[in-house]
């Protein structure tokens, strides 16, 4: 069981397997390297392979174009807030997110003028254009870690604020069955900023 969730307790992935034509699935647990793939939601035989001391899962899945008509496209700005967030909720925690799809860029042009001529400046045109094709054909990565957590996420929302004091105020309480943890910082706004997170 894990002591903090950001997410619907394994609802989520069952939900992403049933709109999904395929979804794979690499964990490193238990010291050893584990893959499944799931076709139309039906499982394939979990294989266990070589011995590791990681920890962690690799989640990958192919929405239904049957299911999503108009897209299957997702905005990638929008799934990295969403991780960057979790990250700030699961304190120690990494999280990578790439996105390989090529991203659009024009092709290189013809230069104008002479195709004889040759010139530096249609050269360089046309290098910068591969330059930039080149780039935007490597997949886009992006790592989110923080150390102290929602602490780290105050320092975030305040990165561009005056605050009043330098640092943030942070503390956790313990219960029967529950824990509480909280963060804050005051600045030179007028309006305030409270964002609340529970887990059920």
């Amino acid at each position: 069981a894990y002591a903090v969730s950001g997410g619907l307790h394994g609802v989520g992935i069952s939900v992403v397997n049933a709109l999904s034509t395929k979804v794979e699935l690499e964990i490193q647990n238990d010291g050893f390297n584990w893959e499944q793939t799931y076709t139309y939601a039906t499982p394939g035989a979990l294989e266990k392979g070589s011995p590791t001391r990681k920890t962690g899962t690799t989640v990958r899945f192919w929405p239904d174009p049957e299911i999503f008509t108009e897209t299957t496209r997702f905005n990638a700005e929008t799934v990295a807030r969403r991780l960057q967030e979790m990250a700030f909720l699961n304190k120690g925690l990494t999280i990578t997110l790439t996105d390989q799809r090529p991203q659009a860029v024009e092709p290189p042009g013809d230069a104008d003028g002479d195709e004889e001529s040759g010139t530096t400046e249609a050269a360089e045109a046309v290098k910068s254009e591969e330059e930039k094709a080149a780039a935007a054909a490597k997949p886009k990565t992006r790592t989110y870690h923080y150390p102290d957590g929602l602490v780290d996420y105050i320092k975030h929302l305040n990165r561009t604020k005056q605050s009043i004091h330098t640092t943030v105020v942070g503390f956790t309480g313990q219960g029967t069955g529950h824990e509480v943890e909280v963060a804050m910082q005051w600045n030179a706004g007028y309006s305030e900023s409270v964002h609340t997170f529970a887990n059920t």
